[in-house]
């Protein structure tokens, strides 16, 4: 049994969701988690964790509030010192055999001030540490996610990347990839087909969401609007794992910003999925832009939403049929190697 400090940027689901889907993964092993944002749900899954100071991202009206999360960064970096000291105390406390971080900011700087060697364990690393055909355009949100990443995230020793589709590292000693960590609350449910779809879309406007998918004669179950109800064919719904998961399930297809986790779910259970990446996230382009490649799911343009959903439903039975023989690309996980590296070291 060995001891693992997990640090996770918890301000949105996707980070936590994938820490935590690991830690089940692991249970001959002590994990403690540290982050802010949402990282006190960790203790719902029978985990410890400790709330540090987080730098995270801020969303305003669908996309990325560059000022916003600029001024919560500025605010962070200035107790900088008295956040890696209490890092660097913890590290000393805990002794863990295993050092990660999922996009969590001050853990892997802390231990590199003690010299202890941190892994990595993101999808957006895809982006620079991965050998790929650039897809076309977004030249200033790619250049502004690079620079982000090299500016804040690049601390750590070993990068292991997730990846729905097979990709090859730049360089195999610093980089490695890995199949998505596919959450355990899936295996509870079976893949089945109704007639209606689901919407998971936050940081858009009811208007705009009416404006789209009302209207039809298929029935769209939408998420992250907050709210619960019916109009038309609109189906409100609050978030909840088992309420989401079922519908998911069960449902044509999904609509989605581009997310590597819920593109991840969408083919575990052989669902289409037509993505809508949020402004300024260039790690949401890039995923959806390969899960067109791949013949899985579509591409889309928000400014032309209404029009690239129609297009999706005539391609609809094409990519279902291609989606019946997906399959993940490797047996080997992301929590293998961290059993393997706790056992043996980095």
């Amino acid at each position: 049994m060995g001891r693992i400090l997990y640090g996770v940027m918890g301000d949105r689901g996707g980070h936590l969701s994938r820490a935590i889907a690991v830690a089940h993964e692991l249970p001959g092993h002590e994990i403690l988690f540290v982050g802010g944002g949402r990282i006190g749900e960790v203790e719902r899954h029978g985990f410890s964790f400790q709330r540090t100071p987080m730098i995270g991202t801020e969303m305003t009206g669908g996309r990325i509030d560059l000022a916003a999360t600029i001024t919560g960064a500025i605010r962070e970096l200035w107790r900088y010192r008295q956040t890696i000291e209490h890092l660097k105390g913890l590290i000393d406390e805990y002794d863990p055999d295993l050092i990660v971080t999922d996009f969590e900011f001050f853990l892997p700087r802390a231990a590199r001030a003690l010299g202890r060697p941190a892994i990595s364990l993101d999808r957006h690393h895809a982006i620079t540490h991965c050998q790929y055909d650039r897809p076309p355009g977004h030249f200033g949100t790619r250049a502004l996610s690079l620079g982000i990443l090299h500016s804040m995230q690049m601390a750590a020793d070993r990068y292991m990347v997730v990846s729905f589709a097979p990709m090859e590292p730049r360089d195999p000693i610093a980089a490695e990839v890995y199949p998505p960590v596919i959450r355990r609350d899936l295996s509870g449910f079976s893949p089945a087909e109704d007639e209606h779809a689901v919407v998971y879309l936050y940081g858009v406007t009811i208007e705009r969401i009416r404006e789209v998918f009302g209207g039809r004669e298929r029935r769209f179950v939408v998420y992250g609007q907050g709210r619960e109800g019916e109009e038309g064919n609109l189906v409100f719904r609050r978030h909840s794992t088992d309420g989401f998961l079922a519908d998911l399930a069960s449902a044509a297809y999904v609509v989605s910003h581009g997310g590597h986790n819920l593109i991840s779910e969408a083919l575990h259970f052989r669902k289409p999925l037509l993505a809508f990446p949020l402004g300024f996230e260039y790690e949401q382009y890039f995923n959806a832009w390969q899960l067109q490649q791949t013949g899985y799911g579509a591409l889309g343009e928000a400014r032309q939403a209404r029009a690239a959903l129609d297009r999706f439903e005539v391609d609809l039975e094409g990519l279902r049929q291609r989606l019946a023989g997906y399959r993940p690309w490797s047996e080997r996980t992301v929590a293998d190697r961290f059993d393997e590296l706790v056992r043996v070291g980095l």
